[in-house]
């Protein structure tokens, strides 16, 4: 997970947009201990029926990625040496999607006019069966009216920057699909603020086409400033054993939105929005799980990045097990960590996933900062807590357990 330093993070259109903390004992954690209850919960309801299975080479990609804009005074730069959308370029490229069905517009390249002209003539080429997967990663944002825009790199500044004739729209991505895709599936990803625009305005199409939509926040919400989101996609196109809940051997996309909801919540307190019409496929399948991992990692963990501050303590994800010791992922300083600790380290706790009640008065910590908070929803399957607090303006995030405090 890559630390990225701006407001909204970005916009991937495939269209596809607990218990108590006590030491963690060995590394060797069940597969449902690894995931949480959520995906316990996923395995109990996966319907014995075949599954649908992506096809690599009957799919056509639109990726758009923007990390500098003409007008950065309103839409910050942010570049990124280590660019997560081009690791999922190749990504896709390495699973079978022939290279002359993707088109990648980067910066300044992905301006207005550029991104319409390449759109339509990538959707002119497609057949009947076909699959469509479009992603982007840049800026968000929305009207009035909470339609949702995604910013390219000509993208009007300062007092123009409300012309939203010059962005490119999210009903505009879908008017174009309708017109031009002669396929049948579409997968919709988006990485940034208001990437829920995605499913909300989804939900209004009058279409045939099967879809399915999944963003890194709410229609109402910026997003976090990390590649969380996009780094999810890729381990679940990677088929990653971790995001195979129910352990079967293949990654159904219902999964993949399953993993990247409780990921982004752990590391970004953020929440995700994922939504399908009724011709989308339940069992629709991106592959098999054939990585092959210790059954430990992708286990959620605390950590103390302190020894000396006993309530140091930060969220992280095991990416290494071997005999008595774990490797972790954390974050400090906005800056990703890999330590490695022995199984019996006092700095290191299981995950909890107890869970205060939403009638308690309680308090949330974000940053090294007490606020009183008001919850607004428990899901006790995950220990997800969803969360208003602040008190010139109103914030809404997702908290665990040791984020949260009934107020004294």
């Amino acid at each position: 997970m890559v630390y990225r330093s701006c407001i909204f993070i970005g916009f991937a259109v495939i269209i596809v947009a607990g218990c108590s903390s006590t030491h963690p004992g060995q590394c060797a954690a069940s597969r449902q201990e690894a995931q949480g209850p959520a995906a316990a919960a996923i395995a109990q309801g996966e319907e014995a029926t075949k599954a649908v299975k992506w096809d690599p080479e009957r799919t056509w990609v639109m990726m758009v990625g923007v990390e500098v804009f003409k007008n950065n005074d309103t839409y910050a730069d942010m570049p990124d040496p280590n660019r997560e959308d081009q690791k999922f370029y190749e990504l896709l490229i390495k699973r079978g999607v022939p290279k002359t069905q993707i088109v990648f517009l980067k910066d300044q390249n992905a301006a207005l006019a550029n991104i319409r002209k390449e759109f339509v003539s990538l959707l002119e080429k497609t057949q009947k069966g076909d699959t469509l997967f479009t992603y982007y990663t840049g800026h968000g944002t929305v009207d009035k009216q909470g339609r949702g825009y995604f910013v390219n790199y000509d993208a009007p500044g300062n007092s123009n920057w409300t012309s939203w004739k010059d962005m490119w729209a999210v009903a505009e991505i879908f008017a174009s699909i309708e017109t031009h895709f002669k396929g049948d599936v579409v997968l919709a990803l988006a990485d940034c603020c208001y990437s829920g625009t995605l499913c909300k305005q989804m939900k209004a199409l009058k279409t045939d086409k099967a879809y399915a939509c999944m963003g890194s926040s709410l229609s109402t919400l910026t997003a976090g400033m990390y590649w969380t989101f996009t780094e999810t996609l890729i381990s679940g196109f990677t088929g990653r054993s971790y995001v195979d809940a129910d352990g079967n051997g293949g990654v159904a996309f219902r999964e993949l939105a399953a993993h990247s909801r409780e990921e982004v919540a752990v590391f970004m307190q953020q929440e995700t929005e994922f939504a399908t019409n009724q011709a989308f496929p339940e069992t629709f399948t991106l592959g098999g799980a054939h990585e092959a991992q210790h059954k430990g990692v992708g286990t959620y963990y605390d950590v103390r990045v302190n020894p000396k501050k006993r309530d140091s303590w930060q969220k992280a994800k095991a990416v290494g097990c071997e005999g008595d010791t774990i490797t972790l992922l954390y974050y400090l300083d906005d800056v990703a960590n890999y330590k490695t600790f022995k199984t019996d380290s006092e700095d290191i706790r299981t995950f909890s996933r107890q869970c205060f009640n939403k009638q308690d008065v309680m308090d949330v910590k974000d940053g090294k900062r007490w606020h009183s908070a008001k919850i607004l929803a428990v899901e006790k399957e995950t220990g997800i807590h969803k969360v208003s607090y602040g008190k010139k303006k109103q914030w809404e995030g997702l908290f665990f357990h040791d984020d949260l405090r009934v107020r004294p």
